[in-house]
């Protein structure tokens, strides 16, 4: 794995066009490639036109199954190189091709596929279905995940009883995932086992601190070098590895607006960072993005411990923990909030209130989840 000080100081110098968080990322899952720092997007045209392309390939290549032609082409600006192509026969795909920054979809591709062995053994897994790759050409396309919104919009714009609900739906799908037991060989094979977040950035030299993006970053490392004993022990905590989304955030959290009862109501995309790992990574990341929305709208938790008191409870129901992992949870969830506040750097250059809080909050999180409770769970 490349090490912080082999990567960020020569990228920062650079000031990359594309998402430090995202940089972090690939590096944390060893996939950086030697000039990453110097690849630069493609312009939004260009990007609009490619991914037309790419739907195109993607209609032909399922053999005329989902129509012949595509005849609209609507970009997700939230979601990368990707958009929603609608073919000649009525037919939605979600389609995803290589870009701007060279981040590619094997892994997401080999994930749904397993995926896709456990819903055929008759498991109703909480994911889009995989419909074609081509691993050349680096496109991808699903199934179209409709009439959905994201967790965080859900939660900033549902009354309590929505949000409630939608927290059941969370916890009771990414059960689902856990319990499934998908077979995870192919991924241990392959070396993806899933890497402590924030595992080397508990040492850092003043050089690295002032080569970081915002002007905050030093203060954002300062927490991390503060909390380092907490990471160590949580990292050296044993655990049944499994099948593991390992990038949670709320955008990838889909929460159904059908009233369908025979739905489950929640689904996961972007499983690029799937891989073998701990669920209380997963169940953490989740409570983080409660607690963070909530300091978000509100600037403080007022709602975010009852949303996530509902999810656990979900989630127990299907796939019950002992005590020692809900703890082990909790403190993934102080870690993710923690982590959580590189993109506040990015884009705004600063933690500003918000930021700080959400330090604040995971680094006592992480140092006494017990305590905690009431609060974060």
């Amino acid at each position: 794995m490349s090490t912080r000080r082999d990567v960020l100081p020569d990228a920062m110098s650079h000031r990359p066009r594309y998402s430090v968080e995202h940089l972090l990322r690939r590096r944390m899952h060893g996939m950086v490639l030697p000039g990453f720092d110097r690849i630069a997007g493609p312009p939004a045209p260009r990007v609009t036109t490619y991914i037309h392309e790419a739907a195109g390939l993607a209609v032909a290549g399922l053999g005329g199954s989902h129509g012949s032609s595509v005849i609209s082409c609507t970009p997700c600006v939230s979601r990368g190189a990707s958009a929603i192509a609608e073919t000649d026969s009525g037919a939605r795909l979600f389609v995803k091709a290589l870009g701007p920054g060279g981040f590619g979809y094997e892994n997401e591709a080999v994930v749904l596929g397993l995926l896709g062995d456990a819903r055929k053994s008759g498991i109703r897994v909480p994911a889009p279905e995989l419909l074609f790759w081509d691993p050349v050409r680096h496109v991808l396309a699903t199934t179209e995940v409709g009439h959905s919104a994201s967790l965080d919009v859900v939660l900033r714009t549902a009354d309590a009883r929505a949000a409630a609900t939608a927290s059941t739906l969370v916890g009771r799908a990414l059960a689902t995932v856990h319990a499934a037991r998908v077979d995870v060989g192919p991924l241990a094979a392959e070396g993806r086992v899933h890497p402590f977040p924030l595992d080397d950035l508990a040492d850092l030299t003043p050089s690295e601190l002032s080569s970081g993006v915002g002007v905050d970053f030093d203060e954002f490392v300062a927490c991390v070098q503060s909390v380092s004993a907490e990471l160590g022990r949580l990292r050296e905590e044993r655990f049944d590895p499994v099948l593991v989304h390992g990038d949670l955030r709320a955008p990838n959290v889909l929460v159904g607006q059908s009233r369908d009862p025979a739905e489950d109501g929640a689904v996961f995309v972007d499983w690029e960072l799937a891989c073998v790992g701990d669920v209380a990574a997963d169940v953490g990341t989740v409570l983080a993005e409660a607690l963070a929305t909530d300091l978000a709208v509100h600037g403080d938790i007022r709602t975010a411990g009852l949303w996530n008191r509902i999810f656990l409870d979900s989630y127990q129901g299907r796939s019950p923990m002992d005590e020692e992992s809900v703890l082990r949870s909790v403190r993934y969830c102080g870690t993710q909030l923690i982590r959580g506040t590189l993109s506040r750097l990015e884009h705004q250059g600063t933690l500003g209130r918000v930021g700080r809080l959400q330090l604040i909050l995971g680094s006592a999180i992480l140092r006494d989840p017990a305590r905690s409770k009431g609060v974060a769970w």
